[in-house]
């Protein structure tokens, strides 16, 4: 009746212990599908997965925003939108602030309930030979360890979103300045276009100059060679512009062949530094900051991880057919670490 009841009771905390544990799925990693979304983010529905949203950064939003519309050419305010969903380096650094939030969401659990079994069989000849024992241990969290780890993993993920946060800031400097030696090298390429056009008619001219003897050879040949000059300037500065261009689309997570037009009437505006604001909004001090406080807490953690949790064993037994309540307590002694 005993080992019966003991027997169910085993069984009984295997099931319940099988079904608490996760299981594994693989995800391999699909070529085809990844680059298939990655050419279909110049369409103006292409799809933006929630987990590479871009972190939330107080701003001062204008009264009266534009619509976002990139058939009109992409501004810089636009790109700068697309830039924050869509920069590969930006929407790594949030899947690494997902495993930290993962981390911090599942921190500070009770550890898992350990089963213990002892088994005996008397050799001598008595009516029931066994003698067996089930204790089912609970750690108690009488340390406050597991409230050190939830504030260390809060502390840390919140320092990892300052990390991302100062990312997106400083991608956003990055393409403005981007922008502007781009649009630079957009109008130098359109005043050169310009320069050759006028030196093609006055090229044009000089030769029928030339041939009638108005002007010499010589000084037919000095325009003609002008001509030549700026012209290769000109393909000098195109393909300087493709250059940057290309900087451009992979700043903003584009295809390099993407049917995207950039504006370059965009209006660099200069912003004042306020000096007693700048100290609250540097990100590299925040982000120190954030660190510091991360350390902290790990710190704390590590205090609290010295003094010893109560385990306590309650379970059911059998002594030669007489049953019988266990309880077992056990305190760890922090001697050697």
């Amino acid at each position: 009746m005993g080992v019966s009841i003991f027997r169910s009771a085993v069984l009984l905390a295997c099931s319940a212990a099988w079904s608490g544990c996760a299981t594994y799925r693989a995800e391999p990693f699909d070529q085809d599908a990844f680059s298939q979304a990655w050419r279909s983010r110049a369409r103006d529905d292409a799809p933006i997965g929630r987990n590479h949203e871009p972190a939330r950064i107080s701003t001062t939003a204008p009264s009266t925003p534009a619509p976002f519309s990139i058939e009109d050419g992409l501004t810089l305010a636009e790109g700068q939108a697309i830039a924050l969903l869509y920069n590969p380096t930006l929407r790594v650094a949030r899947l690494k602030a997902g495993v930290t939030r993962a981390t911090a969401d599942n921190a500070g659990q009770w550890a898992d309930p350990t089963l213990g079994v002892d088994a005996e069989r008397i050799i001598s000849s008595v009516d029931d030979p066994w003698v067996v024992g089930a204790t089912l241990n609970l750690t108690l969290p009488i340390s406050g360890r597991l409230e050190a780890e939830k504030r260390r993993a809060k502390a840390e993920h919140f320092a990892e979103l300052i990390r991302v946060a100062g990312q997106e800031w400083a991608l956003r400097h990055r393409l403005k300045v981007a922008w502007a030696d781009w649009s630079t090298q957009a109008k130098r390429v359109e005043l050169l276009e310009e320069l050759a056009s006028r030196l093609e008619a006055i090229n044009r001219l000089t030769d029928r100059l030339a041939d009638a003897g108005s002007l010499s050879r010589i000084e037919a040949r000095l325009f003609r060679i002008e001509r030549a000059t700026r012209q290769s300037e000109l393909s000098a500065a195109a393909a300087r512009l493709a250059e940057l261009r290309m900087e451009l689309h992979s700043t903003l997570g584009l295809v390099p062949d993407a049917a995207v037009a950039f504006s370059s009437e965009t209006a660099f505006a200069h912003t004042p530094v306020d000096a007693q604001g700048l100290a609250a909004n540097n990100f590299e001090i925040r982000i120190a900051a954030a660190e510091y406080e991360a350390a902290e807490r790990t710190l704390q953690h590590e205090v609290r991880a010295q003094y010893p949790d109560l385990v306590i064993g309650p379970g059911f037994g059998s002594d030669e057919g007489d049953e019988r309540v266990l309880l077992g307590v056990s305190l760890p002694l922090s001697l050697w670490n």
